[in-house]
């Protein structure tokens, strides 16, 4: 069995939903093909998408923290991107003895 798979991300809800579809290629049906068929159907199924963990970097006597939010999700040319907009904070770090 193949399948092919579309895709959507909800970026408000943090989920990606899948959508499978079996593509035939002059297979015989028969009842097991048919049950494949009927149990992916035509329906989305919801994956919900991890936050990512922040990176911590020092520079100098700063320490630098960038969170990185997931804004996108999509695919072109066979393949799988992820969109993703930093957030940079930056602290102080305390040099006194």
């Amino acid at each position: 069995m193949q399948c092919e798979a579309s895709i959507r991300y909800d970026n408000k809800k943090g989920l990606l939903y899948v959508r499978p579809k079996v593509v035939e290629e002059g297979q015989k049906r028969d009842v097991l093909w048919l049950l494949l068929v009927s149990l992916f159907g035509d329906r989305e199924y919801p994956v919900e998408v991890q936050k990512l963990k922040p990176i911590a970097a020092r520079v100098s006597d700063k320490t630098l923290e960038i969170d990185l939010d997931i804004s996108n999700i999509y695919t072109a040319n066979d393949s799988l991107f992820i969109a993703i907009r930093p957030a940079v904070k930056g602290t102080q770090m305390n040099t006194a003895k």
